[in-house]
């Protein structure tokens, strides 16, 4: 049987090519090695029929894999996000599928996300998008959370800093479960008794720790701050960076800052930081736990942020109160 795959590829000296498989039969546990050819020809040599989407540092491809497998092809981070791959396994982890390294050609295989990113769900809207549910976001929340304090826990593994966590780096299944991926400039956490990891600032204008940005000192609450910029874009349906605002509400937290500042009812009369697309279907003061959580991750005093495992505890028990709420869709 043929399995629908995809596959993401930037043509100069420092390309990249992904495949990604649309179905996939299980978890492989030892990463399969693919050979060049194999990936050329299911995408047709990477022809722009294949072609259906481009990012920031890759383009995207369709293609066609008997094994239901699918690939990325990068530079010197390959093998930092190869390594690191196979060492993690977890149900909102991208799953590593396997590799391809034929001289300068070097590509990942990754399990394919049928919904593809959640930028393609909060921002870039199609007709055939669907309309993101106050639940379903909380439930995308959650997973995300769980994700990122699976790479935070050092008892099971060393702990993992994301560095680059972002909307358009999660991915979507069919059931809308997130999945973080792209760790192409992850670093492995403090050791010992140190208690950050000095480093070059890498990451995403809106989503990059400012303290973080200012000290070049990392931590998982680097992490722990985008992806607060995360829950504010799932509450708000904003962009982290909206340059085309007023000066002042560029910025998401410059934008939502007033009414997470100021409880009195007249004021929240005056901002409404929610996405008119949820049409009010949802419950205030599950909204509003969802804000306090959302404000405490972007604390600018970095200790002050909640660590992972109490954002999964208090982002469950908003999900249990939204579950009364709604069904998937928002008309």
């Amino acid at each position: 049987m043929n399995f629908n795959s995809l596959m993401k590829c930037l043509r100069s000296s420092e390309e990249q090519k992904i495949i990604r498989e649309e179905k996939c039969t299980g978890i492989m546990e030892v990463p399969r090695v693919f050979t060049f050819r194999d990936l050329a020809v299911v995408t047709q040599n990477f022809s722009q029929q294949s072609l259906i989407g481009e990012g920031g540092t890759a383009k995207v491809y369709k293609g066609y894999l008997e094994t239901g497998q699918l690939a990325q092809r990068g530079t010197k981070e390959f093998d930092a996000e190869a390594n690191l791959l196979t060492t993690l396994r977890h149900p909102n982890i991208v799953t590593l599928i396997g590799h391809c390294v034929e001289g300068e050609e070097m590509l990942l295989v990754y399990e394919f996300m049928e919904l593809g990113s959640l930028v393609d769900h909060l921002h870039d809207f199609r007709p055939s998008t669907t309309v993101l549910s106050w639940r379903t976001r909380v439930e995308v929340a959650v997973g995300i959370a769980k994700g990122l304090a699976y790479l935070h826990d050092s008892i099971n593994h060393h702990q993992v800093i994301h560095r680059d966590l972002k909307s358009s780096n999660i991915l979507l299944d069919a059931n809308f479960i997130p999945k973080i991926s792209d760790f192409g400039i992850s670093k492995l956490g403090p050791v010992g008794e140190d208690t950050h990891v000095s480093t070059e600032v890498k990451g995403t204008c809106g989503f990059l720790d400012p303290e973080y940005v200012l000290s070049g000192q990392l931590t998982v609450k680097a992490d722990i701050y985008s992806f607060g910029i995360i829950l504010w874009e799932l509450i708000a349906g904003r962009k982290a960076i909206e340059p085309d605002q007023s000066s002042g509400k560029q910025n998401i937290l410059q934008w939502a800052q007033p009414y997470y500042n100021n409880n009195s009812e007249e004021h929240r009369k005056l901002v409404d930081p929610t996405h008119p697309r949820l049409k009010g279907k949802y419950s205030k003061k599950n909204m509003e736990k969802a804000i306090s959580l959302a404000a405490m991750c972007t604390d600018r005093n970095a200790p002050s942020r909640p660590p992972m495992n109490e954002v999964v505890d208090g982002l469950t028990e908003i999900l249990v109160e939204a579950m009364t709420w709604g069904n998937r869709r928002c008309f």
